[in-house]
């Protein structure tokens, strides 16, 4: 899992992987914690689609740059699968589940 911290990390995951997914977590919320932890589980399969991730409290910038770039409402938790930098796919709070990513990752 890559940890993204500010804008231009976001960006040179979007210019390295033509698909990966992108998850925004609180670090304040118990959803986003049990969320966290299926977004992990899904990156430890062998055939995962990178995972990079933002901890919105340490990363506001780079959270709201992602909402506005992929036009997609911040909400957290919240995954997004993002193909050709583009959003694909996108959920929040209890449908974050490995198996729903898995899902979505596999088509």
């Amino acid at each position: 899992m890559y940890k993204l911290i500010r804008q231009d990390d976001l960006d040179a995951m979007i210019n390295q992987h033509s698909r990966f997914l992108l998850y925004k977590n609180s670090t304040t919320c118990p959803v986003s914690t049990e969320a966290f932890e299926e977004v992990r589980s899904y990156s430890e399969e062998d055939e995962a689609l990178p995972v990079a991730y933002l901890h919105v409290q340490e990363a506001r910038e780079a959270s709201d740059y992602a909402a506005n770039y992929f036009d997609v409402r911040h909400k957290s938790p919240q995954i997004l699968l993002v193909e050709n930098g583009s959003c694909s796919w996108n959920a929040s709070h209890w449908h974050i589940t490995a198996d729903a990513i898995r899902s979505v990752a596999e088509k």
